[in-house]
């Protein structure tokens, strides 16, 4: 593993344990056993570091959720697809994604913030999307699309937070993802 990636999965795993304001760079450049210069080189500073970390690894997740979330017709199929693709992501990426949770409530005016919004506004968008495209086959999702974005994620992430904490993988099976899912359409059709 080259100094690079080193420092990147140093700085993910402190980041997710100890949140990414408590983490200065005096402690990643300790845990990776390198200087700051080092670290600047390759990143320019500790934000630099965060979106490279960012880029690497939420980025594809992303690209890959609007591949996967494009509505063919069958709503509740495309829903369960989508839980899936957060579960599997879990499941490989824990430290991430308990990263990107915790920046998602950052102050606004942090520099951490500016860098999650972006990620975090493309995958409302691309869950939006969805919605949007399945009203013209149900009506009663007309005019919501936001809001049932912002909902269906809200779920998932709830449900990934409480995994968190039992470290249960029946929480994030596809079982789970199923009764999720259905959940969630219980709430539109009822």
């Amino acid at each position: 593993m080259s100094k690079k990636d080193e420092i990147l999965e140093l700085a993910l795993k402190l980041f997710a344990e100890e949140g990414y304001d408590s983490t200065g760079v005096q402690r990643i450049v300790d845990e990776a056993a390198v200087k700051k210069p080092t670290l600047y080189h390759y990143f320019g500073s500790k934000e630099g570091l965060l979106d490279a970390l960012l880029e690497l690894h939420y980025a594809p997740f992303l690209d890959e959720l609007k591949n996967i979330g494009k509505y063919e017709g069958d709503l509740v199929l495309t829903l369960e697809k989508i839980i899936f693709h957060y579960f599997a992501f879990i499941k490989d990426n824990l430290h991430l994604y308990k990263m990107i949770l915790n920046l998602s409530f950052s102050p606004q005016k942090s520099l951490s913030y500016n860098s999650i919004i972006k990620y975090a506004l493309k995958q409302h968008l691309i869950i939006e999307d969805i919605f949007s495209s399945a009203a013209n086959h149900h009506g009663n999702l007309k005019g919501k699309s936001r809001m049932l974005a912002f909902t269906f994620i809200g779920i998932i992430n709830s449900n990934i937070s409480y995994y968190f904490y039992t470290k249960n993988n029946d929480d994030i099976n596809d079982e789970s993802a199923r009764k999720l899912c259905k959940q969630f359409m219980y709430g539109i059709f009822c």
